[in-house]
């Protein structure tokens, strides 16, 4: 569960990092597999994983001690394609996103 505190515990984002894993290979995304997670509060993770056991952090940078909710998780595999998920979701009020076909330049 989230906690309410507008924090996550290590084991809560470790759970929320797998679960991304796997819906992202599940939807056919290829290793290695680039992660970026986004915290409210400006915090922000960044790692490769080429498997279970083969995993780098290539870049972290916290505001304060941890990434607050919501996270946005974002995963691209090595050809590009991507899947996003928001941890704590339910306290974002109003998704906002746009397809690139819909940007001016």
């Amino acid at each position: 569960m989230i906690n309410t505190l507008m924090k996550t515990t290590d084991f809560e984002f470790i759970a929320a990092v797998a679960s991304i894993y796997g819906e992202a290979v599940g939807k056919g995304l290829d290793l290695p597999l680039y992660l970026v997670a986004v915290g409210a509060n400006g915090s922000v993770m960044a790692e490769r994983n080429e498997g279970l056991e083969e995993q780098w952090t290539l870049a972290e940078h916290y505001e304060g001690d941890s990434l607050e909710l919501p996270i946005n998780l974002f995963v691209v595999d090595c050809k590009g394609r991507h899947h996003h998920a928001i941890m704590g979701a339910e306290l974002v009020p109003k998704l906002i996103t746009y397809p690139l076909s819909d940007r001016k330049h």
